[in-house]
């Protein structure tokens, strides 16, 4: 780590060096012509003729016992090193003498090395952002330059320090403007900026020397669940509940004489670590209706809560308020049970923390984590709310069906609830890329392309993954969860790494096809960016570098060799006659005659084709079988005609190139 630290420090820090070679009898000058030197570290080295001690300063003619401070690195020799830091950019001048310290009074004292050198920084940058932490939308923010670059500044930003997306700036001398957009889906990130300018005559300088990282979160704030107001005297007091481990900044509160109370309604805005506030700014006998959200430091705004309402009290009597002692036991036997679970939650969570990074990556992908999350935060809201029936003037009856109530979420909360992940069947495969795979992928990408245009764009294709080298491997994890009320389910976790440098372009996808034998609602992609084309049909960026998604099935690790991954590339044609060419014959008898005659040759080329038909069993059959895919669709045997679809398509690969021109159009309805 420290090496790995220390190259890192040697690769951020540029230092020059300067080699001077001191003849100790005489005096010499050193640099005064030389050129600018772009650095504020300067290692100097002088090599002196013999065995000497030698001082520096920054005033001529010093003698050598009176330079006490300015000393060399190294001890008593022929080469003595210094390192000069921070250096502002200026003409420096250091003065040098070197004495045997064996005698006081050496005559050589009188003989100086005079060095000058002038130092330029190379040109850096301050970034300045308008918010600490960034969420999801367009941000402005502030390049200043400590020089003026012969052209415009280069500024791009990145989230992981691989990939970085481009800042168009606008501006002049030092001062810059640019702006970045954030998306919603991002999360929370670390992100880092890149920067590089030229100054006149200088080199490039890369250096940001404040504000090179930026924090984002575009995660929104859990809705608040417990919310209740209540009429005062005078006044109407609002109570709630935030989720333990909830980042909260700010309370927005919503307030209106009329239900529905939207955004439009905003009243105040409070401190995020409050959990009540009293209105007072209220009328009796009017009824009010208050709805909260919570914001948190980034800006993001939860989605409103339930709505509530309440009537400030004309009286300021005292009312009495709680539950009857034996009451009480029954409340405190409920929230027995919850402690009891909340210890399960926490056994479990623990139990998933000493897994391996590889594991605790799957969880997280299973989506097993954000369910434990957001198990603890309904548990605890659950607890405040039968905890509050406490200090409520319930009877029996009406306490029983509260908890009745309680005691449905609380079973519903179970069944959510993970109690063990075990990884039941795992499998790898390198994907060998096919023109039939390819072309299967055309077809059921689009219907409408003529197999001609599928020839083309299968070639197309094919070269578009020669030229970038594209390898996939396909990996497939299938997880057997038993939850906390001892129910079970399967999911499988797929995904498929893309080997590859495509960049992306408006007529080339890679195109995703799961088997129809599996329900498309059990499919769950995890990428951000993708596109659902058709039935278990997905098209993505040729960018993409890894396609993940999740399916609520057991699968059998062999699924692998039914799923078609492949990239296309679409060749667009166009005809050169349409089917206007019959309307713009002349109007005259003659017109008549020569459609008569065009029908006539269409209807005999049409029967000699369907007499082609006949005379070729290859097509027939997968006619045959093309129409009866159809019927059971319309019949409504779905699972069967997606299996006999499934073989059509591989079928219809196999068909010569006049054959698929024959069998085009039934292909075609089936779409």
């Amino acid at each position: 780590i420290l090496l790995l630290l220390l190259l890192l420090l040697l690769s951020l820090t540029s230092v020059s060096a300067l080699t001077i070679n001191f003849n100790t009898s005489q005096n010499m000058t050193y640099g005064a012509n030389s050129g600018i030197i772009y650095s504020d570290t300067i290692a100097l080295e002088i090599t002196t003729t013999e065995q000497v001690l030698c001082r520096y300063s920054q005033t001529a003619g010093i003698p050598f016992e009176g330079m006490g401070g300015g000393m060399f690195d190294g001890n008593f020799g022929t080469i003595h090193k210094k390192t000069f830091v921070d250096l502002q950019d200026n003409i420096h001048k250091y003065f040098i003498k070197c004495s045997d310290r064996t005698l006081p009074n050496d005559p050589n004292d009188k003989n100086e090395l005079e060095v000058i050198f002038k130092t330029s920084r190379p040109i850096s940058a301050q970034i300045i952002l308008e918010n600490d932490i960034l969420n999801s939308g367009k941000h402005e923010l502030n390049l200043i330059t400590t020089k003026i670059p012969t052209s415009t500044p280069k500024l791009s930003y990145s989230y992981d320090g691989i990939l970085y997306n481009p800042i168009v700036l606008y501006g002049a001398q030092k001062n810059w403007k640019g702006y970045m957009v954030i998306p919603e889906s991002l999360g929370e990130k670390i992100g880092s900026f890149k920067f590089e300018a030229t100054e006149v005559g200088g080199p490039t300088g890369k250096e940001i020397i404040e504000g090179k990282m930026f924090m984002v979160d575009t995660s929104v704030p859990s809705t608040i669940s417990t919310f209740k107001a209540t009429g005062e005297y005078g006044q109407i007091k609002l109570e709630w509940f935030l989720p333990e481990d909830e980042e909260v900044d700010k309370i927005n509160i919503y307030k209106s004489e009329n239900p529905n109370v939207g955004y439009i309604d905003f009243y105040k805005t409070i401190d995020g670590n409050k959990e009540d506030y009293y209105d007072n700014i209220v009328s009796t006998g009017k009824i009010y209706y208050y709805r909260i959200a919570p914001k948190d430091s980034a800006g993001n705004l939860a989605d409103l809560s339930y709505e509530v309402k309440a009537t400030p009290r004309t009286d300021n009597t005292t009312i009495s308020a709680g539950l009857s002692p034996e009451l009480i036991s029954l409340v405190d036997a409920t929230l027995t049970e919850l402690s009891l679970l909340e210890q399960d939650i926490q056994r479990i969570e623990s139990s998933f923390s000493t897994r391996d990074e590889d594991e605790r990556n799957h969880l997280k992908n299973l989506g097993i984590t954000d369910d434990l999350q957001s198990s603890k935060s309904e548990l605890n809201a659950l607890k405040k709310e039968i905890t509050n029936y406490k200090s409520q003037q319930l009877t029996e009856e009406m306490l029983d069906s509260r908890l009745s109530s309680s005691r449905i979420k609380f079973n519903i909360l179970k069944k959510k609830i993970p109690d063990s992940v075990v990884l039941t069947d795992s499998n790898e495969k390198d994907i060998g890329i096919t023109d039939d795979s390819i072309r299967v992928a055309l077809v059921e990408y689009s219907s409408e392309l003529s197999p001609s245009l599928i020839d083309k764009s299968v070639k197309a294709s094919k070269k578009l993954i020669e030229e970038n080298n594209v390898k996939i491997k396909s990996n497939i994890r299938t997880f057997e969860i038993t939850y906390l009320d001892g129910t079970q389910s399967t999911k499988s976790l797929i995904w498929h790494s893309i080997d590859s440098i495509m960049e992306k372009s408006e007529s080339t996808s890679i195109l995703l096809k799961i088997p129809s034998t599996i329900d498309t609602g059990s499919v769950k992609i995890k990428n951000i960016n993708y596109l659902e084309e058709g039935p278990s049909l997905f098209r993505f960026e040729t960018d993409t570098k890894e396609v993940k998604y999740i399916i609520n099935t057991k699968l059998d690790s062999e699924i692998l060799n039914q799923i078609n991954i492949v990239p296309i590339k679409l060749i667009e044609e166009s005809l050169s006659i349409t089917g206007f060419f019959l309307s713009e014959l002349p109007d005259t008898d003659l017109s008549w005659i020569t459609i008569l005659i065009i029908l006539t040759c269409s209807l005999i080329g049409y029967l000699a084709f369907i007499k082609q038909y006949k005379e070729n069993e290859e097509v027939l059959l997968f006619i045959e079988k093309a129409r009866l895919v159809k019927d059971l669709k319309n019949k409504g045997d779905s699972s069967q005609a997606n299996s006999l679809y499934d073989s059509l398509k591989q079928d219809y690969a196999k068909l010569t190139k006049e054959e698929k021109f024959k069998v085009f159009k039934e292909v075609k309805n089936l779409s």
